[in-house]
């Protein structure tokens, strides 16, 4: 076990990195209807309000499973009110919940798709074969075929031979062949009728293996900067899109777009002005992110506390800090002030975050090899999220055609005895609502729980007992040790890089690090350093939160190679 203040330093070299979005997810909640003018909250038709977002994907994906009929749904609104975190994070996770086997989740982000028309069609088609061969939903469609008609069957929904020949070479187990095949469809000489029949026949072949398919087209209105004569945003929505929703609005087909709608420029009603066909299909079906309440934003400043793991004082001083400088909350504006939040702050040791996610990875590797007794052979290596909860421990037993695929779900913490009936109740709620739907203790699946020994109580026994959820109790030696180094002095740790000096502040650390300059950096001398000064790039934590395509435009022979070799090395001197 290192000693020191090394994972909190992780984690927050992570943060000023890149925020993850779903540090920054929030439930939001239907407010007003379509109608209204409020710029807060979020706008839906009157059937859902006083509804949750979740509600309107959850009973959208639910209908389309249950009744096999074609829904689509535009989620709009401005920047910064969580669109793509929503649609990256929300709709898959109910999707893989409803239909945790044959689903189909696509995702095309039209932000950075291409910079003209010529190149569009052949990187959609790139994005497509990425997505269906990188998660293997071909291999999966392939082997739902029969061997004898592959072929045939195949020929009759992508009308094209070169495509089906490389389709059946993608899904080979011949690495060769595998290669050939992706240089095909990586040659960018495909055509656009090519790639939509492409699209059309795969979504073919995956309906008639009663595969649920989730569809996303996010940030549409970037169409138009791709193409500024608006003839690629008409056809896409008119002819690509439209004709997706009615040749398979008999089937299990979930469309969601998103687009921007800022109140000046109200790019949405644009888009559908230019097709009225279009319009037709979406028209009143519009979920609109309005701003985000004081409440909301209050949320996701204590969610980001809480994923940082800050306690006490500090998280205190933490969130007063932020709430008095935050005033704009798109992700890239949340990372600038934490950062700067974090600078002005005392690291203290490790957290309680850290010693509980230590304790959950530990109690992981504990149950493994009990799970794959039982015939759990596979084990998430990480916290999986299923109908909305974060589950500890998860495990599935081998795939089998014929028979279930047993689950387990587990849950792991150190948390005192006061505090453990509490959250098992949590869990055996999570069981009730998942019964019969992603819980079937009826066909072998299994719930269990590990805590250290002496932390159940009486109700805990009863609650354990009343939901034959089996108790392993196991004590960790490595949080043990984090433990016991708090009441240990602290310790002073040097590298021939730096100097890291750890001192003691009641039973916390406290790591400060010398700071550097840009000129510290291996190949930035002071002009280089001054040019990168005269467009606000001043500190190495600047300039590793820069883009550097954005910033190489701005300043005279400077390239983004050499931004991104900075960077890099400023990563490495700043956390080592």
């Amino acid at each position: 076990m290192v000693l020191g203040k090394i994972g909190l330093k992780q984690q927050i070299s992570i943060l000023e990195q890149g925020l993850p979005q779903r540090w920054i997810y929030i439930e939001r909640k239907i407010l007003n209807p379509l109608n209204s003018d409020n710029i807060e909250g979020v706008k839906a038709n009157v059937k859902f309000l006083n509804k949750d977002l979740s509600y309107i994907f959850h009973q959208d994906l639910l209908n389309v499973k249950n009744t096999g009929i074609a829904k689509i749904r535009p989620v709009i609104g401005p920047n910064g009110v969580g669109k793509t975190t929503q649609l990256k994070f929300q709709v898959k996770d109910y999707l893989k919940e409803i239909e945790p086997e044959l689903y189909i989740y696509l995702f095309f982000d039209f932000k950075r798709m291409a910079d003209n028309p010529d190149e569009f069609w052949a990187i959609f088609g790139e994005r497509l074969i990425e997505q269906i061969n990188k998660r293997e939903y071909l291999v999966k469609i392939m082997k739902s075929l029969d061997s004898f008609e592959q072929n045939s069957i195949m020929l009759k929904s992508f009308r094209n031979k070169h495509l089906v020949d490389n389709l059946i070479q993608l899904s080979s187990p011949d690495p060769y062949k595998q290669h050939e095949a992706e240089e095909f469809f990586y040659s960018g000489k495909l055509k656009s009728k090519d790639i939509s029949n492409f699209f059309f026949g795969f979504l073919k072949l995956a309906f008639e293996n009663n595969f649920t398919v989730t569809v996303i087209f996010d940030e549409i209105q970037y169409l138009d900067e791709i193409d500024t004569s608006n003839v690629l945003v008409k056809i896409f929505t008119e002819k690509f899109i439209r004709s997706l929703f009615e040749q398979f609005s008999t089937k299990k087909l979930y469309i969601v777009i998103s687009c921007l709608q800022n109140p000046e420029r109200l790019e949405w009603n644009l888009l559908k002005s230019r097709s009225k066909n279009f319009q037709s299909i979406v028209e009143s079906k519009e979920v609109i992110l309005g701003n985000l309440t004081l409440q909301e934003r209050e949320e996701i400043v204590k969610q980001v506390s809480d994923k940082i793991g800050f306690h006490g004082n500090d998280r205190q001083n933490f969130l007063s800090k932020v709430k008095s400088s935050l005033d704009y909350y798109l992700p890239r504006s949340l990372l600038r002030c934490i950062a700067n939040v974090l600078d002005m702050m005392e690291y203290t040791a490790y957290t309680d975050y850290e010693i509980r996610k230590l304790y959950e990875k530990d109690a992981r590797n504990f149950i493994s090899p009990k799970l794959k007794e039982l015939g759990f052979s596979h084990i998430e290596p990480d916290v999986k999220k299923i109908g909305g909860y974060d589950l500890d421990i998860y495990a599935t037993a081998p795939t089998s055609r014929t028979k279930y695929r047993k689950q387990a779900f587990g849950e792991a913490t150190i948390m005192s005895r006061s505090g453990m009936s509490g959250k098992l109740e949590k869990f055996v709620d999570w069981l009730n609502r998942m019964k019969n739907v992603e819980f079937r203790p009826d066909k072998g699946d299994y719930p269990f729980f590990i805590c250290p020994p002496n932390r159940i109580t009486q109700k805990s026994k009863e609650i354990l007992s009343d939901n034959q959820i089996t108790l392993y109790e196991y004590t960790s030696s490595n949080v043990n040790e984090l433990l016991q180094l708090s009441e240990k002095k602290p310790l002073v740790i040097a590298t021939p890089e730096k100097k890291i000096e750890i001192m003691s502040k009641e039973d916390f650390f406290i790591l400060k690090e010398p700071k550097y300059s840009l000129e510290d950096i291996k190949g930035i001398g002071k002009a280089t350093a001054d040019k990168l000064r005269r467009v606000g790039i001043s500190t190495i934590k600047e300039l590793i939160n820069c883009n550097s395509k954005t910033t190489a435009n701005e300043i005279d022979r400077i390239g983004k190679t050499s931004l991104d070799k900075w960077k890099q090395i400023a990563k490495q001197l700043l956390y080592g």
